[in-house]
């Protein structure tokens, strides 16, 4: 393994958009402790000398991860993703990881 990529979360952010959520969406995401799972990878990272890196969700669902091209016209559906620029087929959720 080269390196491990991981999304920056917040919690925060997650959990402040009270109307949009139930209560017990939010004290499930809470509950998770995705702090102390980051710090145990973190750790295992350093022991095993390998990066570990935090990514932007950030146009993910519109950026083809093979050329890099950024555009909203390739997420065809939920599903279905196909690069403007080279023209690669991906299913969306593959392509955004």
């Amino acid at each position: 393994m080269d390196v491990v990529v991981v999304e920056s979360l917040s919690v925060k952010d997650m959990t402040a958009h009270g109307g949009n959520y139930k209560r017990h969406m939010n004290r499930s995401i809470r509950e998770i402790h995705i702090g102390e799972f980051l710090r145990k990878l973190a750790q295992w990272c350093e022991m095993h000398n390998i990066p570990l890196l935090g990514a932007s969700a950030k146009y993910t669902s519109q950026t083809c991860h093979m050329c890099g091209t950024v555009d909203a016209e390739s997420r065809i559906s939920r599903d279905k993703f196909i690069c403007t620029n080279c023209t690669r087929v991906f299913h969306a959720d593959v392509n955004a990881a």
